[in-house]
C-alpha cells in the first residue's frame, strides 16, 4: 500500500492489522460495515468484547496515521453499528480508478496501464483474496485480444 498526501509518501507500517482494516473498508468504500462484521473478520478467534475493543483501537491507531481530515469531511463515516469510509472525501483511489477505467471500453488500455500488481501484495487476510482475484480477473479482460 502506497500512500500519498500530496507529493509526499506518508510512512505506514507494512503489513499491519490497521492498513488491512483501512484496505477492507477501502474495498467496501460504497457501503456501512457492521462494525460486529468487522470484528468478527479481523479477530474471528478472539471473544466478542475483546474483537470489538480490537476494532476500536485500530481505527484510532489508523486515524492517527492518516493527515488530519477537516472537521466537517471525516474520513470515516460511523455510528454505534456500522463503519465506513467517507466517499466524500478528498482521496484518489488507484482501484476505484481502474474498476472506472475498466467499465469504458474505449479506456480499457488506460485500465491495463494504471492495473499496479496484485491487490494489497503481501497481505494475506482471508478477505483480500476475492478481491485480489476479481481485480486480476478484470485485468486480464481488459488485455487486448
Amino acid at each position: 500500500m502506497r500512500v500519498l498526501d500530496g507529493p509526499s509518501a506518508l510512512k505506514l507500517p507494512p503489513r499491519s492489522r490497521h492498513l488491512s482494516l483501512w484496505g477492507y473498508l477501502l474495498m467496501n468504500r460504497g457501503r456501512p460495515t457492521p462494525r460486529n462484521l468487522l470484528a468478527y473478520t479481523f479477530w474471528p478467534d478472539a471473544p466478542e468484547d475483546e474483537s470489538r475493543l480490537n476494532l476500536r483501537r485500530h481505527i484510532r491507531r489508523l486515524l492517527e496515521l492518516l493527515p488530519s481530515a477537516p472537521p466537517d469531511n471525516p474520513w470515516l463515516l460511523s455510528d454505534r453499528s456500522t463503519l465506513q469510509w467517507n466517499p466524500a472525501t478528498d482521496f484518489w483511489l488507484d482501484v476505484a480508478e481502474f474498476e472506472r477505467l475498466s467499465a469504458e471500453p474505449a479506456r480499457l488500455a488506460d485500465a491495463v496501464d494504471l492495473y499496479g500488481g496484485n491487490l494489497l501484495e503481501g497481505l494475506y487476510d482471508d478477505w483480500v483474496f476475492g478481491d485480489r482475484e476479481r481485480l486480476r480477473e478484470a485485468r486480464v479482460q481488459d488485455l487486448p485480444d
